[in-house]
């Protein structure tokens, strides 16, 4: 009998076991919903921005300031404002510059009031250009000549002729010398005959004539080819032509009359400059009064550059003496007085800022 027991409580918990394994497990909970992933942000697409220059890449200006601005501009914005940079008249003719602003060619621009599209708004700029009256502002210690640029600027040139673009900053060429390929010029009379290639309107041309020589009017891109070809005897041009505008290969001879020389400005279209945000304006806005102080900068150190490979080339630097300097001033005298004269008798306040340039001149 309890055999018997024993044999049916084994069955039992063996029956006991078999179930229990065939048994299904209780269902796991339900997942929840998944989480929504994070949206991606949507890259902001740059404000692109067109800068126009006549001037060659391997110019200083194109390598040490313009270049390097633009580079500026996208990484303190953070990439919200890009500068492309087009070089040597890429978007149009050195002397359209100021209108492909007006015209949304460019959006930013290297402009020179001398060339032919723009002399006709800006005339009285032509009183940088008269030789020997204001000084080379990168050889003047006294800082005269650049107050006079900024002046003027200031006072005439921007209310009366660009409301309607956004001046960045003003700057001016550093003083012109001859470059000549066929002979050099020692003295005055050296002038006599010479086929002298310059720019712009009256001023240039009307003291070459005082020297004796004839003009032919060639834009800064052209100058190269025409002393190629000798279509002119030398140029009128800044000591910098000679590595910016590669003269050195061609120019045998350089006299250093270190006369005027004409102002230039940066400026961007009022559309380009109402897209950016002021945030973005205030950058620009510093960074424009950086590199107005790198822009002279840049003509100081190029005249340096200019020389030593003029001399390396073997060409010669001719220096006047301070009679013979003074022989060549004198003779320019009567360009102010007609200077004045012309632009009155168009209605323009010639007179006044002539005025007030003489009473910022050192006594």
């Amino acid at each position: 009998m309890k055999r018997f027991f024993l044999v049916s409580l084994a069955i039992l918990l063996l029956v006991t076991l078999i179930l229990g394994g065939c048994a299904k497990p209780a269902p796991a909970p339900a997942p929840g919903p998944a989480p929504t992933p994070a949206p991606t942000p949507t890259p902001v697409k740059p404000i692109e921005l067109r800068f126009s220059t006549w001037l060659p890449p391997v110019h200083h200006l194109p390598q040490n300031i313009i270049s390097p601005w633009a580079a500026e501009v996208g990484q303190r914005t953070e990439g919200r404002v890009k500068v492309n940079v087009f070089t040597t008249e890429a978007l149009g003719k050195q002397n359209d510059h100021l209108q492909m602003l007006v015209t949304g060619i460019a959006d930013i621009a290297t402009c020179q009031p001398r060339y032919s599209e723009v002399t006709e708004r800006f005339p009285l700029s032509e009183v940088f250009n008269i030789p020997w009256f204001i000084a080379d502002e990168f050889t003047d210690p006294t800082g005269t000549a650049k107050a006079i640029r900024e002046m003027a600027f200031e006072k005439y040139l921007i209310p009366m002729h660009l409301k309607d673009v956004k001046v960045l900053w003003t700057s001016r060429f550093s003083a012109r010398v001859l470059h000549m390929a066929t002979k050099p010029v020692r003295k005055l009379e050296d002038m006599q005959g010479l086929l002298i290639g310059v720019v712009g309107e009256w001023t240039q041309r009307a003291y070459q004539r005082y020297y004796g020589a004839s003009v032919e009017n060639l834009f800064a891109p052209e100058v190269y080819t025409a002393l190629e070809r000798k279509m002119v005897d030398g140029t009128e041009y800044p000591l910098s032509f000679l590595v910016g505008f590669r003269l050195v290969e061609l120019v045998k001879y350089v006299t250093m009359l270190n006369v005027g020389s004409g102002v230039y400005f940066y400026a961007m279209s009022m559309p380009a400059w109402n897209k950016l945000s002021p945030a973005d304006q205030k950058i620009i806005d510093e960074l424009c009064a950086k590199y107005s102080e790198l822009d002279a900068e840049s003509w100081i150190e190029e005249a340096t550059l200019a020389e030593e490979a003029g001399k390396e080339a073997g060409i010669e630097f001719i220096t006047l003496s301070p009679e013979e300097k003074q022989r060549w001033a004198d003779i320019c005298q009567p360009l102010l007085g007609e200077f004045t004269a012309e632009m009155d008798a168009k209605g323009l306040p010639a007179s006044e800022m002539v005025d007030d340039i003489l009473k910022m001149m050192p006594k």
